[in-house]
């Protein structure tokens, strides 16, 4: 708690407007979530492991322990979203989105496999921020679901993200090999899937060109949940 309070909340936030919330909010609900308490650990286990100072912790795997227990408490919580918890819920999908994200730089490059289970895990807090948004209270300024959705107008502009002109230069990326891709389903709305998934990376692509480090960072974290379906499906 002292790690993430001090330290680790603060590295978190993008930017300031996501500041409060991560370095005030978060340990405020984190008295009143198992969930959360448990991300809360994992991630400032995982800044402790990351930057070379562990702080006294039994081990450099801790972060795992406390993730797994995380998604656990996280799981159970889902299932009784209400009003009054919807906040905390909110927040530790979003604190497992840094950790899952966060986890990349330790995979096996070689040989290459998708990142699975990272795209699994976060895909479906699209609808848990929406299902937290329609609950009494949900959409009102203040509210975590409410402040989510503002963070990014991508969240809310399928144009915006999906632009055709944004994957000008990857196009090649989407050029079929008779031979690798002979068994690949391959229809209308496969091509849209990964179209619109281009579209997407090449906006995050343009944005830190263009010196938005912030935005393209968050345009990348929240990658899985804005991204069609589809696409997720036929990784």
């Amino acid at each position: 708690m002292y790690q993430y309070v001090t330290d680790t909340g603060a590295t978190i936030a993008i930017d300031d407007k996501s500041k409060g919330l991560y370095v005030n909010t978060v340990p405020r609900l984190g008295l009143t979530s198992d969930a959360l308490l448990y991300c809360m650990y994992s991630i400032a286990a995982l800044h402790c492991k990351v930057i070379g100072d562990l702080r006294g912790l039994v081990s450099r795997d801790a972060h795992r322990k406390y993730l797994s227990m995380g998604l656990r408490e996280h799981n159970l919580a889902i299932a009784n979203i209400a009003p009054k918890t919807a906040d905390a819920i909110c927040l530790t999908s979003s604190l497992l989105r840094f950790c899952s994200f966060i986890l990349l730089q330790d995979r096996v490059r070689q040989p290459y496999t998708p990142p699975v289970e990272w795209l699994m895990m976060n895909a479906s807090t699209k609808a848990l921020v929406a299902t937290a948004y329609e609950l009494p209270g949900g959409g009102k300024e203040g509210s975590v679901a409410a402040m989510m959705v503002g963070f990014s107008p991508l969240v809310s502009n399928e144009e915006m993200r999906f632009d055709p002109a944004q994957r000008q230069g990857l196009e090649p990326l989407l050029q079929r090999d008779e031979v690798r891709d002979v068994r690949e389903p391959w229809d209308a709305e496969s091509q849209d899937a990964y179209e619109s998934t281009l579209s997407y990376i090449g906006g995050a692509i343009e944005t830190a060109r263009a010196g938005d480090r912030q935005d393209g960072l968050r345009r990348l974290i929240i990658f899985p949940i804005l991204v069609k379906g589809r696409f997720i499906e036929l990784v």
